[in-house]
């Protein structure tokens, strides 16, 4: 029975836990982006 309510519970609030804000998510996006662009430049030119 404890093991059923905390894998219940742990899964309520995992997701709370889990969700990141917007602006977070922006951010993170960006970041991303610019590694990208950063990885493409830094490729030579035949490949």
């Amino acid at each position: 029975m404890r093991g059923w309510y905390l894998e219940r519970i742990g899964d309520a609030t995992r997701g709370e836990v889990m969700m990141i804000d917007p602006v977070e998510l922006r951010r993170l996006r960006e970041l991303a982006e610019a590694r990208r662009r950063e990885a493409a430049a830094a490729l030579p030119p035949w490949g």
